[in-house]
């Protein structure tokens, strides 16, 4: 396949050099649909297609273009899916609306919560991101990720059923609710842990 994809490649490159991205971008877009049962290189080609959208000034259709393939392929091939949320998130880092990354990490978050125990590194992920986008000064923001987190673990271990240990959820939980200053929340989650910590030491 290989052979095949280079000359999409090169057009695009030599488009972006003589400062046509948005060209580049459209060369893109027809490599990401000719190449559709090929699931690696057609989340390459949208990655690409969207890096020329941002070069060319357009981030809305570069965001709409990573989400579309997210969503794509997020069912089968939730590795491709982390790649391009990252893309995603590193436009949305850019804007001006601090929620924006948190967003974009909600949408792919939502779409795999039947993943299980993959979950919990994409809930550190969201965790980090919270701090980072709050700093010091935007406490509802930690507020509302706590909130998102708590909801979230409560629909993965309900998914997953009595196939999870439910502990290392609720202690990511845990920390969100007291980085957030949610005292009495937090009271409840570490009130749920030693539930669950008994239970399993009978």
């Amino acid at each position: 396949v290989r052979q095949f994809r280079e000359p999409w490649d090169v057009e695009a490159d030599g488009l972006a050099r003589m400062g046509n991205p948005a060209g580049a971008a459209a060369v893109m877009d027809q490599k990401a649909k000719m190449f559709a049962r090929y699931a690696d290189i057609a989340a390459e080609a949208r990655g690409d297609q969207a890096t020329f959208l941002m070069a060319a000034g357009d981030a809305a259709g570069a965001d709409t273009v990573l989400a579309r393939e997210v969503k794509s392929v997020g069912r089968e091939r939730d590795d491709l899916a982390w790649a391009l949320t990252q893309q995603r998130l590193e436009y949305a880092r850019k804007g001006k609306d601090p929620a924006a990354p948190l967003d974009v990490l909600e949408a792919f978050m939502d779409a795999q919560a039947d993943q299980g125990e993959k979950t919990l590194a994409w809930i550190r992920s969201y965790l980090s991101e919270s701090v980072d986008r709050a700093g010091t000064s935007n406490s509802k923001l930690l507020e509302d990720g706590a909130e998102f987190v708590e909801d979230y673990v409560r629909k993965v271990l309900m998914q997953a059923g009595t196939k999870l240990d439910p502990r290392p959820f609720l202690r990511l939980q845990l920390e969100a609710q007291q980085r957030a200053g949610l005292e009495r929340d937090a009271d409840k989650t570490r009130e749920r842990l030693e539930r669950v910590q008994e239970s399993i030491v009978r």
